[in-house]
């Protein structure tokens, strides 16, 4: 008969698990300067704030996308720059910046967050219309790296980030801090750990480290803030307090599902909402496009258990009409519950 474990010896295996970790408070995060390109980056950005230049941002439709575009984009607000931003639709643009994506805007530095690593075709057409192409990103690096003005990515071979399992929300904090040590000002960089703390945990990042000092410290940061969007939320909900499970079953999957069911802008000005009013006005409709991706969900899921053959070592489903945004949630719960690895198709013809 298996033995109960104390409070105490509970308590010492839950220690057990950040006894390695360099990172135990905030002031030991690494510095902005151990990024590859940040300096670079930051210096040119900078420049095109200082002189004038056309300057736009492309995010992407995940939290952690949305997340990171509201980042960069209040901090040029309280700075009073100018910029267009673009968040791609997932039905109508696809995924991260493209070339029909570089055609729509007028600039000349393009920063993307969160996407880009991969941006190969559009980063050519960059090079060739002269727009200087600042890379941030945090997935993998594929073996040809676009051929960009400057890329901030930790998972690059060549950079000393001591971090690379970071979340691109933190990669645009980061160029944030370095924008701010470039231009010489104060700026309150803990003002973004509210919703640092949401991407860090809606991406599913270890939280072990800098990951676990940021989410600890943002937590209570998020119960601080004042945005309009988490003041509605509690509103909206009755909550007094966010708790860590808010985040992620509550806060993380109303912002996923804009960019699931419609167009992730409609988060984007959720989160840049100036006032409870219009937050709630905003929150309203969102809260209808998560039902929807509930549904949706549901009525897909049980649709594809028919088709799963328990005899196979992958699960392979495939429709037609199913909806884009949602494949890759049922994917994920058929390969938990089956615990094989699942790939859905669909056909929207």
């Amino acid at each position: 008969m298996a033995r109960l474990l104390s409070k105490e010896e509970i308590r010492r295996i839950l220690q057990s698990r950040f006894e390695n970790d360099d990172c135990t408070r905030l002031n030991e995060i690494p510095k902005p300067s151990s990024l590859k390109d940040i300096a670079k980056a930051s210096k040119r950005i900078v420049y095109a704030m200082q002189k004038g230049e056309r300057i736009a941002i492309v995010g992407d439709y995940d939290v952690d996308g949305v997340i990171s575009s509201v980042i960069l984009s209040q901090f040029f607000d309280d700075l009073h720059v100018n910029y267009s931003l673009v968040i791609p639709n997932r039905f109508t643009d696809g995924y991260g910046l493209n070339p029909e994506i570089v055609a729509k805007l007028d600039a000349q530095v393009i920063i993307t967050v969160d996407n880009g690593i991969s941006a190969l075709e559009a980063a050519q057409i960059c090079k060739e219309q002269g727009i200087d192409l600042i890379i941030t990103d945090h997935h993998n690096v594929p073996e040809v790296l676009p051929e960009a003005y400057a890329i901030v990515n930790p998972k690059q071979e060549d950079c000393c980030f001591p971090h690379c399992e970071i979340c691109g929300a933190q990669v645009a904090w980061y160029l944030v801090a370095a924008l701010k040590e470039e231009l010489g000002i104060e700026y309150d960089l803990s003002s973004f750990l509210d919703l640092l703390c949401i991407a860090i945990m809606a991406d599913m990042m270890e939280l072990v480290g800098m990951n676990r000092v940021m989410v600890k410290k943002g937590i209570v940061e998020l119960n601080r803030s004042k945005r309009p969007a988490f003041e509605a939320i509690k509103q909206y909900y009755g909550k007094n307090v966010f708790e860590s499970d808010d985040i992620s079953f509550l806060i993380a999957p109303l912002i996923n599902s804009s960019g699931r069911m419609e167009d992730a802008m409609f988060s984007y000005e959720f989160i840049k909402s100036k006032s409870v009013d219009d937050a709630l006005k905003r929150l309203d409709y969102i809260v209808s496009l998560n039902e929807a991706r509930k549904d949706e969900e549901r009525l897909l899921f049980e649709s594809t258990l028919p088709h799963v053959r328990e005899d196979e070592n992958i699960i392979v489903v495939w429709g037609e009409e199913w909806h884009e945004g949602i494949v890759g949630i049922v994917a994920s719960r058929l390969s938990k519950r089956f615990k094989k690895t699942c790939n859905c198709f669909f056909d929207s013809r």
